[in-house]
């Protein structure tokens, strides 16, 4: 009798876990199920990888939930290609993007060990990386006649106007506290000046530039972020800290270009289209369903 009420009770339990648990799911890719768990832990991935916040994220979960939907198509392909993706490989990506967004070394492995699903996204990554440059790339070419009709065209650049507000000295705990309130306080740069200007924080400094002409990070910030967006507090050093507003962001002419870089244009151009192309044509064979909201 106490062996079989102990069942019972493991049964309850059970019941009640996966009541709480009531995971989501948004598509299934093959025998791949995305849920909305895994959705919401590549915003907060991707919001620490560009140092925003997960909620600035949220007017793109759709794109998002397609691009985790490519990567299965891509990583499938892979398979039946048997292409192999080894870990050095996925280090080789990782430092790369550490790197390139000036994020301190071992950032994503830590965001790895919490949301193991970044690294299958890694593997994707390198996995239509091999199938471009092994399938598509080879079969792209850029004549002569097409450079010469593209003759004369001019270049496009962001101009950028950044807002920065820096912190240092006494009362440090306080001003960080002031500067991460600040995302639920301002929507716009002149808000953002006075914010500082009314709790006492460091003079407010505008930085407007080419995005071509600032660094990895702030160009990463500009490429990604909707003007009036702020990004995380960034740590300069142990005693200086920083919190960034995109101000404005405009396309602009910057010269003309050259014959190079009208046929790189042309490459590029016919390359994405090629992509798309076909992962279009693996995506109408595989077995995708995507559920209903």
């Amino acid at each position: 009798m106490k062996n079989f009420l102990i069942f019972l009770l493991l049964i309850a339990t059970c019941s009640t876990t996966r009541a709480a648990i009531n995971i989501k799911n948004l598509a299934q890719v093959y025998n791949i199920t995305i849920t909305e768990q895994d959705l919401e832990d590549r915003i907060i991935v991707l919001a620490a990888m560009n140092q925003v916040s997960p909620e600035s994220f949220a007017p793109y979960k759709s794109k998002l939930l397609q691009d985790m939907i490519k990567e299965e198509v891509f990583l499938h392909q892979a398979k039946k290609f048997k292409i192999k993706i080894e870990q050095p490989e996925i280090d080789e990506v990782i430092n790369f993007t550490e790197t390139s967004r000036n994020l301190p070394k071992g950032t994503i492995a830590d965001l790895i060990s919490k949301h193991a699903d970044m690294e299958r996204s890694f593997k994707a990554q390198i996995a239509k990386n091999n199938i471009v440059q092994g399938y598509i790339a080879p079969k792209i070419f850029v004549t002569d006649a097409e450079i010469e009709k593209q003759s004369g065209s001019t270049k496009k650049t962001i101009l950028a106007s950044i807002a920065s507000i820096e912190v240092s000295g006494d009362n440090i705990d306080a001003k960080k506290t002031l500067l991460e309130n600040i995302e639920t306080k301002v929507s716009n740069c002149s808000d953002f000046e006075k914010y500082a200007q009314q709790n006492n924080l460091e003079e407010i400094l505008y930085i407007n530039n080419k995005i071509d002409d600032l660094n990895e990070a702030l160009r990463n910030f500009v490429t990604n972020a909707n003007v009036g967006q702020v990004t995380n507090l960034l740590q300069i050093d142990e005693t200086h800290f920083q919190m960034l507003m995109l101000c404005e962001k405009m396309l602009v002419d910057n010269g003309k270009k050259t014959k190079n870089e009208i046929r790189e244009d042309i490459y590029n151009k016919k390359l994405e289209d090629a992509i798309n192309n076909y992962y279009l044509t693996l995506a109408r064979k595989a077995n995708i369903t995507v559920y209903k909201p």
